[in-house]
Parts: C-alpha cells; sequence; structure tokens
C-alpha cells in the first residue's frame, strides 16, 4: 500500500496511474502540546490582554500570499484585531514595504525560537493563512493542536484537516473571511467550542501515536 500525507498528494498519484484502493492518506504526526495560560502568555510576548488576534506563522516566502491576509485584515472595521506575522523569510523586506502602505499595523516579530513557536499559537486567536501552496502544511496541524482556531484559503490540501463550522474555516474570498471573523469574535461560546474541536481533533487525527496506529492498521 501507499500512504501519503494529503487528499493533494492522493489526486497526484491517481494521475500516474495508482490504483485509489491502494492509497491511504495519513497526515504525518506531530507532538501535541501543553496549554499554557493564554494571559501569562500575551503578558510575555507583549501582546495586549484583550486585542482580538489573527496569526500567520511560517516561512516568508512569495508562494505563501501573505499579502492577501495583510490586505484583508486592512479591510476589516473591527480596531481592535490585530495581525502577527511571524516567521523569516526571504519575502519580509518586501512584506514590510506592503505594511507600511496599509491604514491599520501589522507586527512582524520575525524568526522566534523553537520553544516559542507554540506560545504563539496559543496567545493567539485564529491562525491564518491564504497559501495554496503546500503539500501537506504542517502548521495548519500545529495551530490546531494548539487548539488555535484555523481560517485558511481553500485547497485540497485541507481536505480532512479543516472543518468549516467545526475547528476553522476554508474562504474563497474577503465576504468568507470577514463572516468568520465577525462570528469568532462576536460568539465567546461558538470561540471555545472551535477551540475545543481543534485541540481534539488534532489529537485524534495529527498525533505521532495517531500515526503510528494509522500507519499499522494500513499494512
Amino acid at each position: 500500500r501507499i500512504i501519503v500525507p494529503t487528499n493533494k498528494t492522493r489526486k497526484l498519484l491517481l494521475t500516474y496511474g495508482i490504483s485509489d484502493e491502494m492509497i491511504d492518506i495519513i497526515p504525518t504526526g506531530i507532538n501535541i502540546p501543553e496549554i499554557y495560560d493564554k494571559k501569562l502568555l500575551r503578558k510575555s510576548l507583549g501582546i495586549d490582554e484583550d486585542a482580538k488576534v489573527l496569526l500567520y506563522l511560517g516561512r516568508l516566502g512569495a508562494e505563501k500570499n501573505i499579502q492577501e491576509i495583510m490586505a484583508f485584515y486592512d479591510m476589516l472595521k473591527d480596531a481592535d484585531i490585530k495581525l502577527y506575522i511571524v516567521g523569516g523569510g526571504p519575502y519580509l523586506k518586501t512584506l514590510k514595504e506592503d505594511a507600511d502602505k496599509l491604514s491599520k499595523e501589522v507586527v512582524f516579530t520575525g524568526m522566534v525560537d523553537a520553544n516559542s513557536v507554540n506560545r504563539y499559537y496559543q496567545a493567539a486567536d485564529i491562525f491564518t493563512t491564504a497559501s495554496t501552496s503546500e503539500t501537506q502544511g504542517l502548521t495548519y496541524y500545529e495551530a490546531l493542536a494548539n487548539g488555535t482556531i484555523a481560517l485558511c484559503r481553500d485547497d485540497s490540501v485541507l481536505d480532512g484537516v479543516i472543518k468549516n463550522g467545526f475547528n476553522g474555516f476554508k474562504y474563497k474570498d474577503y465576504q468568507g473571511l470577514e463572516k468568520f471573523i465577525k462570528r469568532v469574535f462576536s460568539d465567546s461560546e461558538t470561540k471555545e467550542l472551535l477551540e475545543t474541536n481543534a485541540r481534539a481533533y488534532a489529537e485524534e487525527n495529527f498525533s505521532t501515536k495517531g500515526f503510528g496506529e494509522k500507519c499499522l492498521a494500513s499494512y
């Protein structure tokens, strides 16, 4: 049998004549992090306790389509929403130049050490990305594992990862993104449920333990 991490990879194999019955989709397992106190996390990271935080975390490359997130963020009417971009890469200078043209501030942290990655996920309210270039996208799994709601541009790599209205949302345009953000920040019970679902779904589907068990079952 052939094990692949995403539906996108499965579709590629099908074009080469591989039988669908021979393919199992098993996402690469990740370690499930411990949960920290959000108030203390924000204080340690210099994030306002009451801010509504959107987070992009990952490599800063042209293929990640980060300008779309920045442009859509600038269109949001809620002034309490803040966008944090965590990471480094060849596109950092360009993104900073584009951010200077916006009416809202974008916070660039640059590269952070490995121990801070989960802290930023958990300090945020929503992880968001506009990338459609991922072959797997481990940041999706990491966000969910940290109990962070995921808001991502619709892409086949998200099949079986993001379930609309359950652990996040796959948007197709600004209107879809805006509607979901309003829903999350206007209903605390919905937000809490989405966060709980995100964490539980990641533990079940993306943990290293689950990965091993599914691989054994496949073979």
